[in-house]
């Protein structure tokens, strides 16, 4: 839980800094905080309530956003299970420490894997977007056994015209 906290700490510190999402970025901090708490605290077993927190968190901000809010939901249940509150309290340890397990498990995958997807479509869009910027190229790429003398670029095309 905390590599992951750790490794967007050293790669926010290289990127230019984004402003624009700011209160969003609040917005979540705050949500996340309220509903890790009610979740680790209500005598409730309303575990589950931070899972759309996450979600949310790996949907808008992908890596940067799913770290922390992952790192705090689980030292948020590891504290309540240590204050015996909540959907922890009058349970023997290897019950909560099996719970913990599940729930830090489950959280880290939820969090980090969506984010990861989330990246990962952002890095395609971006290279299709190049690619059909560039067709020609693309097509010279994508034929099989042709070379670029058999396949004549737009620029040679147009001179053939004139």
């Amino acid at each position: 839980m905390v590599t992951p906290l750790v490794l967007v700490v050293l790669l926010t510190a290289r990127m230019p800094r984004v402003t624009d999402r700011w209160v969003e970025a609040g917005a979540l901090l705050v949500v996340a905080v309220a509903g890790s708490l009610l979740a680790t605290r209500s005598a409730l077993s309303t575990l589950c309530l931070v899972f759309p927190i996450l979600i949310w968190a790996a949907l808008r901000f992908q890596l940067a956003g799913s770290a922390p809010c992952a790192l705090l939901v689980s030292v948020l249940a590891v504290v309540a299970r240590t204050d015996r509150l909540g959907p922890f309290a009058g349970h023997g340890k290897v019950e909560v420490m099996v719970n913990l397990t599940v729930l830090n498990g489950a959280v880290a995958l939820t969090s980090l894997l969506l984010a990861a997807v989330v990246a990962e479509k952002q890095n395609v869009r971006r290279r299709i977007e190049r690619a059909c910027g560039e067709p020609t190229e693309v097509v010279d790429q994508l034929a099989p056994g042709r070379s670029a003398a058999v396949w004549p670029s737009r620029a040679s095309d147009e001179r053939e015209r004139r």
